[in-house]
């Protein structure tokens, strides 16, 4: 995992809340759906241990934490999903905090470079720390650190994002109950958006368990959230039931929804069924996010039509293009504008202004040559895998010297 990138970045409560808390479930989700990607594992779960394991990597939380992920990096890999599925999880993890993932720690594979992994979010702060894993040689390391520096420290056997960072080395105990025993393999803690997040992963002989509990501000908003996930597991369930043993419950419990999966058999079984879990949680959440932005989207496109249509009408001709904003398309989230190219003069003559904004899209609009036409145009990736979604419109300066107006071209809308 890239270690960040983290200063500047804000938490996710500005995304649109129903987006949000199907974002907040998928995420706790992939503490059992991890294995989308893994070859069967070991069959042969490590012995659980007596006592509270080693958590050096909870040294970079915060005082305070809004939300807190610690995962046994070393104990995933050792579980039945095995080591592809840890780098699944890291990035859905690196994915909720709007970080990069980087597959590769210089010549050594992400997941099998660290051990523990703590990231840890407090307001606009973001921090994260992984313990390299034991067994790893020196030249290992130094090399990992060097893939790093730019956005981590390297402290003896730790890596420290943002770098410069001051640790707290007390907050390993004022954390105790976020330290694992036994079979636990990842626990998440907090609050993101309205939501209380207590989600833990666990690891056994007789199968593998994620329970989340879902803290609501009211019993109306807990059954809402109970509906959403109705429609969000209803049909990946019952897919992931025919290939493998998959147990799925979520219950209202006043202001809370409780949820459990549990995957049994063995090894080959419990991919098998997390992996047709997880295939469907994708679709279904991409489509959950598609039914929150393309009203958005449309609706911006739209509004930059009548602003680029204005300013023809009111000086004659078409407004000079515009850069992209933001400057890349964003990969499965919202991101603030926060790219020079929403300074540029050509929006300012338009009247459009990006000045505290964030967006799943980016948006231009091109004039033509002959300036006798301008395209609107915006990218999207709803579901992070590079593959665009484009919506279009054209204005038309016609002999007459009206504006036509093209419908909205959409070409693959909910990638």
């Amino acid at each position: 995992m890239h270690l960040a990138e983290a200063r500047g970045l804000r938490p996710s409560a500005g995304i649109v809340k129903g987006m949000l808390r199907m974002r907040l479930v998928t995420f706790a989700l992939a503490l059992a759906a991890v294995p989308s990607l893994v070859a069967c594992g070991d069959s042969n779960l490590a012995p659980a241990r007596a006592g509270a394991r080693p958590s050096p990597a909870l040294a970079v939380a915060h005082d305070d934490a809004t939300l807190l992920v610690h995962v046994d990096v070393g104990a995933l890999r050792r579980s039945p999903f095995g080591p592809a599925a840890s780098g699944q999880l890291l990035a859905e993890m690196a994915k909720l905090a709007e970080l990069p993932f980087v597959g590769f720690c210089g010549q050594i594979a992400t997941i099998d470079a660290f051990d523990d992994l703590v990231i840890s979010w407090k307001g606009a702060s973001v921090r994260v720390g992984a313990t390299f894993a034991k067994g790893l040689s020196e030249d290992t390391k130094d090399a990992c650190a060097r893939a790093l520096a730019s956005s981590a420290d390297r402290r003896d056997e730790l890596m420290v994002s943002p770098p410069g960072l001051a640790l707290t080395p007390t907050a390993a105990g004022a954390y105790a109950d976020m330290r694992f025993e036994g079979g636990r393999i990842a626990k998440a803690r907090g609050k993101l958006d309205e939501l209380t997040i207590d989600a833990t992963l666990d690891t056994e002989s007789t199968g593998t368990t994620a329970q989340l509990k879902l803290g609501t501000k009211t019993a109306i908003r807990a059954r809402e959230l109970a509906t959403r996930l109705d429609r969000l597991l209803g049909a990946p369930v019952a897919n992931a039931k025919r290939v493998g043993p998959i147990d799925e419950a979520h219950v209202v419990q006043g202001e809370d929804v409780v949820l459990a999966v549990r995957f049994t058999g063995d090894a080959r079984a419990q991919e098998t069924s997390a992996r047709a879990l997880a295939e469907g949680l994708a679709k279904g959440s991409t489509g959950e996010k598609a039914r929150a932005e393309l009203p958005e989207v449309r609706a911006r496109i739209a509004a930059l039509a009548d602003a680029v249509e204005q300013s023809a009408k009111g000086n004659g001709v078409f407004p000079g293009s515009s850069p992209w904003v933001p400057g890349v398309t964003p990969r499965g989230t919202r991101v603030p504008v926060v790219s020079d190219s929403a300074n540029d003069p050509s929006w300012a003559k338009i009247g459009v202004s990006w000045r505290s904004e964030r967006t799943a899209f980016r948006y231009r609009f091109v004039t033509a040559d002959d300036g006798k036409s301008a395209t609107i145009e915006a990218h999207g990736d709803l579901d992070g895998d590079e593959k665009e979604s484009t919506f279009r419109l054209v204005l038309t300066k016609k002999s007459d010297g009206t504006i036509a107006r093209s419908p909205v071209e959409e070409t693959d809308p909910n990638e």
